[in-house]
């Protein structure tokens, strides 16, 4: 909101085009008499031998030049889709220099993107939820615990172990292996 009363009153309101979400911006189809501003969710990204060295928060939060936000995509062109057609896009940003920052803005100097395919989107889902899992049994806490296990047994928006077993061990569970 900030920023688009910010550049809204710099360039007009009329003048500023918002795009909220991570999709690839097709630069031609973009009116050139206009401002356009992408905005996404980012966060951190590290390498695991980072990650094993940046052990505080302070050092998880600070001196950071590298972001990733990840773009589900199907090959219709749809965001969303059967969990054997779900892809994701991971695009990885690098900064010229690191944050925080006296400046908000920073230049992007390299973009990296990796494509998952729907085997990896699924083992990566799966083992999001065991480590959310583990988290809630070593809190001690049974509410927690409680509603990690209903959303991982009554999946309603993504589709459970179960569901990942049968689309992609189809052929092992029929004996075609």
């Amino acid at each position: 909101q900030r920023l688009e009363n910010f550049y809204g009153n710099k360039y007009g309101n009329e003048n500023l085009i918002i795009i909220k979400d991570s999709k690839q911006v097709d630069l031609s189809k973009l009116d050139a008499d206009k401002a356009h501003i992408q905005i996404t969710y980012v966060e951190p990204y590290f390498d695991n031998y980072e990650f094993r060295d940046r052990v505080t928060d302070y050092e998880r939060n600070h001196n950071i030049s590298r972001f990733i936000f990840s773009t589900p995509f199907t090959p219709e062109g749809s965001a969303h889709g059967e969990l054997q057609d779900q892809y994701k896009r991971k695009t990885i940003l690098t900064t010229a220099n690191h944050f925080p920052y006296i400046k908000t803005r920073i230049l992007v100097n390299d973009r990296k993107q990796i494509v998952l395919t729907p085997i990896e989107v699924a083992i990566e889902d799966i083992q999001l939820k065991v480590a959310k899992l583990d988290t809630a049994i070593k809190s001690n806490d049974p509410k927690i615990l409680q509603m990690e296990l209903q959303g991982s047994i009554g999946t309603t928006v993504n589709q459970g172990p179960a569901e990942v077993a049968r689309v992609f061990l189809r052929e092992l569970l029929e004996g075609k292996v």
